[in-house]
C-alpha cells in the first residue's frame, strides 16, 4: 500500500507542477490558450445572436399575424356595416354621406343614344337626410327619379340620364351634376366623361 508520502508519487506532481509553469511561461502555449478563450468567447456571442434573432422573427412573424387578423376583421365588419371600407373610412372622418365613384369614365359613347349613369349614395347618420335639388352642367344631363330623401343607413342609387349631343361629335366632354342636401348646405359634387363617337 502506498502514502502520499510514497516518492511514486512525488515525480508526477513535480511534473504536473513544471508543466503548468512551462505552459504559462512559454509564449507558444500562452497563445494556444488565449486563441482558444477568443474562439469560445465568438461560439458563445454568435449562440446568444442566433437564439436573440431566432427570438425576433419568432416575434416579427407574431405581430404580423395579428396585424393581418385585425385587418380582415376591420374590413370585413365594414363591408358588413357600411357596404364598403371606402364607406366606412367616410364614417370615420365624419361625413354625413358617402357617393361611391363620385366621378366615372363612360369612356367611348354614340351621339344621341341615351346614356344612364348610376351613382350610389350612401346616407352614414342615423337620420333621413331631404334632398331639395340639383343642378346640371348641359341640358343633355338630367335626373332620373331623384328620391326625395335618402334613408337612413341606406344606399340610394341615383340615375342620370345623358344624352351625347350630335353638335359635339368627336369630343371628350366633362359633364357635372350637383345635388344639393338640407343636411348643413351640403352639396354633392358629381361628375362623368365620356369621349362622343360618330353614330
Amino acid at each position: 500500500m502506498t502514502t502520499l508520502a510514497d516518492p511514486h508519487h512525488r515525480v508526477p506532481t513535480v511534473f504536473l507542477v513544471g508543466l503548468t509553469q512551462y505552459c504559462d511561461i512559454h509564449p507558444c502555449f500562452s497563445n494556444i490558450i488565449a486563441i482558444t478563450r477568443r474562439q469560445l468567447r465568438s461560439q458563445k456571442i454568435q449562440m446568444v445572436s442566433k437564439l436573440l434573432k431566432s427570438a425576433l422573427l419568432k416575434s416579427a412573424l407574431i405581430v404580423a399575424l395579428m396585424s393581418a387578423i385585425m385587418t380582415t376583421f376591420v374590413a370585413v365588419s365594414a363591408r358588413m356595416y357600411f357596404g364598403s371600407i371606402a364607406a366606412a373610412s367616410a364614417f370615420a372622418r365624419g361625413d354625413e354621406i358617402f357617393v361611391e365613384r363620385p366621378n366615372q369614365d363612360l369612356g367611348e359613347v354614340v351621339a344621341g343614344e341615351n346614356q344612364n349613369i348610376y351613382f350610389n349614395i350612401t346616407n352614414l347618420t342615423s337620420h333621413p337626410i331631404k334632398l331639395t335639388g340639383s343642378r346640371m352642367s348641359c341640358s343633355c344631363t338630367t335626373a332620373q327619379s331623384m328620391p326625395e330623401s335618402l334613408p337612413a343607413h341606406n344606399v340610394t342609387p341615383l340615375r342620370i340620364n345623358f344624352k351625347p349631343p350630335t353638335s359635339r361629335k368627336n369630343q371628350a366632354v366633362v359633364e357635372h351634376v350637383n345635388i344639393f342636401v338640407n343636411s348643413s348646405m351640403l352639396e354633392l359634387r358629381l361628375s362623368f366623361k365620356a369621349n362622343i363617337a360618330r353614330n
